[in-house]
């Protein structure tokens, strides 16, 4: 399961930018027009792979960690 929206981060490589913004892409915790899930060794390593990600399909991308995905600050904030 995913964890809150206010746990992502905004990802926009577009041309190159290279932006990353703290929160959700959209207001809305409905909304998701698709999405990949990786496996990362760390939040840099996923970092890293929106990044590229970004670049690739000319989209903003939003990061949002898995519950038990590894980083417990995270998923600890995300429940409260």
């Amino acid at each position: 399961m995913l964890t809150l929206p206010r746990a992502s981060v905004v990802v926009d490589n577009r041309g190159g930018a290279g932006l990353v913004t703290p929160g959700p892409l959209h207001d809305t915790g409905r909304y998701v027009s698709g999405f990949w899930i990786v496996e990362a060794a760390s939040r840099d390593a996923a970092l890293e792979l929106a990044t590229e990600g970004s670049r690739a399909c000319k989209r903003k991308v939003e990061l949002r960690p898995l519950y038990g995905g590894g980083d417990q600050s995270t998923d600890s904030a995300a429940r409260q």
